[in-house]
């Protein structure tokens, strides 16, 4: 987790999920990369709830016999979570806060 974003200072980030939905949702992206690179294996955590800077937001762990192959699918899976995972990111900075799309 970052600790600064378009000039303001984030002292903590809380994430919020529609959790059954966005499981489903990381495991259609899981399968999608699955069929794009059929010899890579990947798997997807995202948490949710409160981190502190510093902390790991979403861990994207993908397995190839290439090297080019598993970057490109770590590259897919995390464009697709930004686009289609119904999970929601409010910043929180020293004054205030702030819900945060796309990120």
């Amino acid at each position: 987790m970052r600790d600064e974003h378009r000039g303001r200072t984030v002292t903590a980030i809380e994430y919020h999920a529609y959790e059954s939905m966005a499981r489903k949702e990381l495991e259609r992206i899981e399968e999608a990369a699955r069929l794009r690179w059929p010899a890579v294996r990947i798997r997807i955590v995202h948490r949710v709830g409160l981190l502190q800077v510093g902390e790991t937001s979403v861990l994207i762990a993908a397995s190839s016999p290439h090297r080019a192959e598993g970057f490109e699918s770590l590259r897919f899976a995390i464009e697709e979570i930004k686009k289609s995972v119904p999970i929601w990111k409010k910043e929180i900075y020293e004054v205030g806060h702030a819900w945060i799309e796309g990120s």
